[in-house]
């Protein structure tokens, strides 16, 4: 993904040794000698790493000039790690091994990004996206008008075309700005072009369980270039646009050089997918209610169909719903008061079941075993739940078993 920064050295050593924090370590002696130091600042990171300050020793042949970075040792919680930055904006991973050329003096910083869900307020730039990409785009970006985020993904590895064979003129493939690379991918895959361009690998390609993603436009490119430190993208070559102009080209980025390139549509490039998509804060859980209540004791554990049954405890909600082996009461068919509520036992089959009763706080209310006796009542169906219940809200499960944080509800408990 990355072309990482390498340091080649020309002056070969006397002799070899570092330090990192608490030891030394020495080699044999070599006739060149250079000192090195590296620091690391955790960048808004907690813990510390120690610098590695020393000197290392080649002979300029058959002994290599060079040094090891550290393994991280900063955690940022909520964050993931994406490399280190040193002043020059040059990028380094950890354990990377730099050959010098020179006195080494690096000070690397830690970059971090955050996580973006669909039902966050806002997200910003360099977060990774719910596919899994690092967004690039905002809706308050310049230049972007579709009120969406845009996020893109490490390059697909190999190089691709935009299409080959001598294409016609494709006019709705010429869209340049931001919010018309996904139309312009549609255009050249419903024009049709060779198996294996990068119309064809973008269309099938999924990430985090999203398919939604397409070529990039120019000027969505430029933006992932502009901001290529921010979302791990450093030092990239050309990227393929899906712009396409009459003269038979197609528009390309240079990420190192940040310029545009308008080659052939039968020259290949690094492709990146992106897609875009909207917040939706409106999604986010609303904490249910504190549950005060309680609920203590039956007043009978075993029964007949008709029998009344009271369970006493403390009760300053409203109940909004009471199950009985699966079986939901009506509303109306219990009386509440604050220490108490009673109704008749629904018909049910005989055997063990369980009483539920639902406040609408968090957490539930515990769960009452009651036996039915007396062979009255119908057998209720067993297997799939017939309901996925918490403190407000329910469903109706399609598959045995409920999501976490729900109750099942079956027929015969």
């Amino acid at each position: 993904m990355f072309q990482i920064k390498t340091l080649k050295v020309v002056a070969v050593f006397l002799a070899v040794f570092s330090v990192t924090g608490t030891g030394i370590q020495s080699a044999s002696a070599s006739p060149y000698n250079y000192p090195y130091s590296v620091t690391y600042a955790s960048g808004g990171g907690t813990g510390s790493m120690d610098a590695q300050i020393g000197s290392v020793g080649c002979d300029g042949e058959d002994i290599a000039c060079e040094i090891t970075l550290a393994p991280l040792n900063f955690v940022n919680e909520g964050k993931v790690f994406n490399g280190w930055l040193d002043e020059a904006n040059n990028y380094y991973l950890p354990g990377q091994t730099l050959t010098l050329d020179a006195n080494l003096n690096l000070v690397l910083t830690a970059q971090w990004a955050g996580t973006c869900h669909l039902n966050d307020a806002s997200c910003e730039i360099g977060d990774v996206g719910p596919g899994g990409g690092r967004i690039f785009l905002t809706p308050s970006s310049s230049g972007n008008t579709t009120g969406q985020y845009f996020e893109a993904v490490s390059d697909i590895a190999g190089r691709y075309y935009w299409c080959t064979g001598g294409m016609d003129v494709i006019a709705s493939a010429m869209g340049t700005a931001i919010g018309t690379g996904r139309g312009n991918t549609a255009a050249i895959s419903d024009h049709g072009c060779p198996a294996g361009n990068g119309t064809d690998v973008v269309s099938s390609f999924s990430s985090n369980g999203y398919q939604d993603w397409f070529i990039p436009s120019r000027d969505e490119v430029r933006a992932m270039s502009d901001s290529q430190t921010l979302i791990g993208m450093y030092q990239y070559d050309y990227i393929l646009s899906s712009s396409y102009f009459p003269d038979n080209n197609f528009a390309s980025w240079h990420f190192s050089g940040n310029y545009e390139v308008d080659l052939g549509t039968d020259y290949g490039f690094m492709l990146v997918p992106v897609r875009s998509f909207s917040l939706e804060p409106h999604l986010q859980p609303i904490p249910d209610p504190i549950q005060i209540d309680t609920a203590t004791s039956l007043s009978i554990e075993a029964g007949t169909v008709g029998s009344m049954e009271t369970i006493t405890g403390n009760f300053s909600r409203d109940v909004q719903a009471i199950y009985v082996g699966g079986v939901k009461l009506k509303s109306g068919d219990w009386v509440q008061s604050p220490t108490s509520i009673s109704f008749k036992l629904p018909e049910h089959a005989d055997g063990l079941v369980k009483i539920q009763i639902f406040n609408g706080a968090a957490p539930l209310l515990p769960q009452f075993n009651f036996s039915y006796t007396g062979g009255k009542g119908q057998q209720i169906a067993t297997g799939r739940p017939v309901k996925c219940v918490r403190a407000t809200r329910s469903y109706i499960p399609k598959s045995n078993g409920c999501m976490t944080g729900y109750t099942p509800i079956y027929g015969n408990n």
